[in-house]
């Protein structure tokens, strides 16, 4: 994208630092996923204080779906258990 060979790119965030035009065409929901038995599963909403302690399998640093993570870990102010 950077050297102009890529005109159209369908990403969860765009490049930081580029100049680039983005626009949301879709809704792209994240979830929580657990075991059937977990204590979640028994809660109509889940605060996010409920997440401190839990551990987490994440996706790798730098992609979308991590840094949505990240990001809502640190607004909340929940330190993840890895």
């Amino acid at each position: 994208m950077q050297e102009g060979d890529i005109e159209l790119a369908i990403m969860g965030r765009p490049p930081e630092g580029w100049a680039t035009r983005a626009e949301p065409f879709a809704m792209h929901p994240h979830v929580l996923v657990t075991s059937i038995d977990h204590r979640f599963t028994r809660m109509e909403v889940v605060p996010a204080s409920a997440l401190a302690g839990e551990g987490f399998i994440v996706r790798e640093p730098r992609s979308g779906t991590r840094a949505a993570f990240d990001e809502y870990m640190r607004t909340h102010q929940v330190a993840p258990r890895w």
